[in-house]
């Protein structure tokens, strides 16, 4: 019975079963799977554990939503409540849920998102071009991926960590993800740290992207994304496609958020001005510069230290579990591309779980761990 509750709240959470089923069943039952989610997981708590909260993210967070809460610009006070509620319950309770959940068990779930990103871009396509699954936008599923082709190198029979790895990076380029792109180059670099044996999955890669960009069409893929891809690959400067990969730039969107976070540097500019319907009718793609726009200069600090602190110490131990130092290299880099982190509870899961994994590393004096 344990385990089965377990497992049933590994799906909801981290296959974003409330989402899909809010969006293809409606929203009854997707407010039904949301809340039933957290219920569950509270009932896991008291049932079966005792542990304490994570409390980095809860001084985070009481931070954010506390300072930023004196104004709200995006919704009703009601609907900020519920957030930073359901926000406390996974830190507070799941912190010591995703510290009994192992590397194989993460690992299996998000194969089985993966799975679900490249079915929907070879049997579902569609006219936006850049496919997502159970996660319903691209990037999150770019993320998912990043993290499941992290957890591979954490397998030791070499055909099965072969074949975790070509499927996530499929799922990841479906997604048509520069970041992802960006984040899986980086990844491999630091994996011939490991092993210089490596270099050949860093070359399975570069051919997977060939192929997929050169046998599009026959896959059902399309889309102005995988246009600007394809005409850089095959060095097409002048095409008047690849020149829109200049568009939608990160950079630019950020600089527009600059002056706003400079006239309240201290306690910000409150819940939901840095988000869509704020004061630039769009959000500013970054986390650090969210929190920073909203609630000030401790919640940002404290954020920035705890984002380090996985870095640091996941490179300090990388000889020990370098899965850890991947995965806290996927949140930095995400969360500067991505102003959904309050809400996101995929990528809260991640945090909770990678931190416990850091934590277990940091204060292990093995040359080495075994990895479950």
């Amino acid at each position: 019975m344990k385990k089965i509750l377990k497992y049933i709240i590994l799906s909801l959470f981290i296959l974003n079963l409330a989402e899909i089923g809010l969006k293809t069943l409606g929203s009854s039952i997707g407010t039904i799977l949301s809340y039933l989610s957290f219920l569950l997981l509270c009932f896991y708590y008291f049932l079966y554990l005792r542990g304490k909260p994570n409390m980095w993210l809860l001084y985070i967070g009481l931070g954010y939503f506390i300072i930023s809460g004196y104004q709200i610009y995006v919704g009703t006070e009601r609907e900020f409540i519920i957030l930073m509620i359901k926000f406390l319950i996974i830190v507070l309770f799941g912190n010591d849920f995703f510290k009994h959940v192992s590397r194989k068990e993460m690992l299996y779930f998000l194969v089985i998102g993966c799975i679900t990103v490249i079915l929907h871009a070879v049997v579902f396509p569609d006219n936006y071009g850049r496919y997502s699954g159970f996660y319903l936008n691209p990037n999150a599923a770019g993320f998912i991926a990043l993290v499941a082709y992290a957890l591979s190198y954490s397998v030791k029979n070499q055909k099965v960590k072969l074949f975790i790895q070509i499927i996530t990076t499929i799922a990841g380029l479906v997604t048509f993800s520069r970041t992802f792109i960006l984040i899986w180059l980086i990844i491999n670099l630091f994996s011939l740290k490991i092993s210089l044996k490596n270099f050949r999955v860093l070359g399975a890669g570069i051919v997977l992207i060939a192929i997929i960009f050169s046998f599009g069409e026959i896959l059902n893929l399309g889309g102005q994304r995988y246009e600007i891809f394809k005409a850089l690959l095959n060095s097409n400067e002048n095409s008047t496609v690849s020149s829109g990969i200049g568009e939608d730039s990160r950079t630019e969107t950020w600089a527009m958020f600059y002056d706003e976070i400079m006239e309240h540097p201290f306690l910000g500019d409150g819940f939901g001005k840095f988000q869509g319907g704020g004061v630039h009718k769009i959000g500013p793609h970054n986390t650090y510069l969210l929190i920073a726009g909203e609630a000030g200069l401790v919640p940002f600090a404290l954020f920035v230290a705890f984002v380090f602190y996985l870095c640091f110490y996941g490179y300090k131990k990388f000889s020990m579990d370098p899965t850890s130092f991947f995965i806290s290299l996927i949140l930095l880099f995400y969360l500067s591309t991505s102003h959904t982190f309050f809400d996101s509870y995929i990528k809260l899961c991640i945090s909770l779980f990678v931190y416990n994994r850091v934590k277990e590393i940091k204060n292990s004096t093995l040359e080495s761990i075994d990895i479950k």
